[in-house]
């Protein structure tokens, strides 16, 4: 009986040392890889910017259906007379001097608005 109690009394103290150790465990996201038009992309953990969607907006659905992430394209005009020739000239230039752009990349675009006093 003696030895009985002893084995539950060390079976009891590893299971607390055990769970001790979860507690003690830390756990963080070191990013996720994500494919684009056939090819992977890292995604690192840490958020560089966040682009607010509302609720009626095309954006929210897909970026649901996608775990939150949207490839996008940031063109910056420069001009309010930028036109689709000049749009197709920049996706073409980034197709060829980028060697990580897809085209899938021009799927979501962001065009700022910039002062026109900058």
């Amino acid at each position: 009986m003696v030895n009985v109690y002893n084995r539950l009394v060390a079976t009891i103290c590893g299971l607390s040392s055990l769970a001790q150790l979860a507690v003690a465990a830390t756990f963080s996201s070191t990013g996720q890889t994500v494919v684009l038009d056939g090819t992977s992309y890292y995604v690192p953990p840490s958020i560089v910017a966040t682009i607010s969607a509302s609720d009626f907006s095309p954006l929210k659905g897909v970026c649901g259906k996608s775990g939150g992430l949207l490839p996008l394209t940031v063109i910056k005009t420069g001009s309010l007379g930028y036109s689709a020739k000049e749009l197709s000239l920049d996706l073409t230039s980034f197709s060829s001097a980028d060697d990580v752009y897809a085209p899938g990349f021009a799927e979501g675009m962001l065009c700022p608005r910039v002062p026109t006093n900058c």
